[in-house]
């Protein structure tokens, strides 16, 4: 069972996944008054999914945990997940985490040009985010960030990053939701990152045109690792 929502802890700029316009907030999940939709909190992960999709959301999850086992993933502990990408956790690739850190290494020193709109916390979408570790790396600098991605699973998804969700600067939101039809408001984002994520994407135009709308006036989209 979920606490109550905390106001400080929503960002304003949600989403519905239909409609993309505003939600309003109970106790325990979201509305859009639009639609007549309720998104509940459940398991700290808002589950801004449209009806009837969280069963193919959770085939989608399964699938994916299937594969990484295949390919000897394995989940990781929460100290694990605290020190990526600078430590490698032990058994993957061993070519896989030095690459991440190249990368991320890259947009901390974009990050530090980027000029954000004065007075107000840069507001940054991991999207696709899986086990949230770019989205917490991001939090502990006090931005406003959403970690969203389709699976909520335990182990490859955003169930893993429930581990460290709360233990940044500003609490990172958990946002179960589509990357080709995101739960945000149009024009209300500063920088959208596509983290090794892009090319699950459906339609890939469709998605980056969806994207674009997202952001604000001098906002960023960032493509990492993605193999497209």
């Amino acid at each position: 069972m979920d606490n109550p929502i905390r106001q400080k802890t929503i960002p304003a700029w949600l989403g519905c996944p239909v409609c993309q316009g505003p939600l309003d907030q109970t106790e325990t999940s979201l509305g859009c008054p639009a639609d007549g939709l309720n998104f509940p909190l459940q398991d700290s992960i808002f589950r801004l999914l449209p009806p009837g999709e969280r069963e193919a959301a959770g085939a989608y999850a399964e699938e994916y945990r299937q594969q990484r086992e295949a390919q000897g993933w394995r989940p990781l502990t929460a100290e694990e997940l605290a020190t990526l990408p600078q430590k490698a956790p032990a058994g993957w690739d061993p070519l896989y985490w030095p690459a991440r850190q190249q990368s991320f290494a890259a947009l901390l020193a974009w990050l530090n040009t980027f000029d954000a709109p004065a007075g107000t916390p840069l507001r940054v979408v991991d999207m696709g985010a899986g086990f949230g570790w770019l989205a917490g790396r991001l939090a502990a600098g006090g931005r406003e960030i959403v970690a969203l991605d389709l699976s909520a699973d335990d182990a490859f998804g955003l169930g893993a990053a429930r581990q460290t969700a709360a233990d940044y600067d500003r609490p990172l939101l958990l946002a179960q939701g589509d990357i080709e039809r995101p739960p945000l408001q149009p024009g209300q984002i500063d920088l959208l990152i596509f983290n090794a994520s892009l090319h699950y994407a459906v339609d890939l135009k469709k998605c980056l045109r969806s994207a674009a709308q997202l952001l604000r006036s001098g906002g960023a989209l960032i493509i990492m690792d993605t193999p497209v």
